[in-house]
């Protein structure tokens, strides 16, 4: 692996590359706290070294702003898949749909948690902006979609889908929790609920739809 990232040259081998690092720290974020991962312990499990992965991205918060991006286009990518131009669901299937969307993208949610006071914080401002254009560009498509096929205004569609995804980012802190966490719990003998999300989120979501149908 270390001699393959010493010898990128083209732009596609340097894409591959850089979706090994985006790879290896995402498995990370799974096994460790945000803060323990570092350029080093990245480098390390993909058997390079620091200086190799820096040819790509010079802090850890580039990689994970890029890792965010990756899932957040994912997630809005199926959502508006989901919900097709004219699709005329009833709430209920609307609710159901777009619970098991979320529950299925909790990386999306948990990324987006770090996003405000740790990555975003920690990244070029001509990174940011462009990650920012992107992200709006995004949730607009997401609101016109809603706001079409729903009959709202574009305000209360974008109202709707904010509700709904901030909702789902607190929830997530719930649903995932760390080999830390989960064994603190199991020392003072509590049980982690398996199923918050679902439970929780579709009837938020239901709630959420009638008040933007009524305004």
């Amino acid at each position: 692996m270390s001699q393959e990232f010493i010898r990128a040259r083209s732009d596609e081998q340097k894409c591959i590359r850089m979706s090994c690092i985006k790879k290896a720290a995402d498995e990370l974020f799974s096994e460790m706290p945000y803060h323990r991962i570092t350029l080093t312990t990245i480098a390390e499990r993909l058997g390079a070294s620091r200086a190799q992965i820096y040819r790509y991205a010079s802090t850890k918060e580039e990689i994970y702003l890029s890792i965010a991006e990756d899932s957040r286009r994912e997630c809005l990518g199926a959502l508006l898949a989901s919900f097709p131009e004219g699709a005329a669901y009833c709430d209920e299937t609307i609710a159901e749909i777009w619970t098991e969307l979320l529950n299925r993208n909790r990386r999306f949610l948990l990324y987006s948690e770090l996003l405000p006071s740790i990555i975003e914080a920690n990244v070029s401002v001509e990174r940011l902006a462009a990650f920012k254009e992107k992200y709006y560009e995004d949730a607009d498509a997401v609101a016109m979609r809603l706001s079409s096929n729903l009959g709202i205004s574009i305000e209360s569609a974008a109202d709707l889908y904010e509700e709904v995804f901030f909702y789902a980012m607190g929830l997530v802190s719930l649903c995932e929790v760390s080999p830390l966490m989960q064994q603190a719990l199991e020392r003072i003998g509590r049980k982690r609920e398996t199923d918050t999300m679902r439970r929780k989120l579709k009837p938020f979501i239901l709630m959420c739809l009638e008040r933007a149908r009524s305004i």
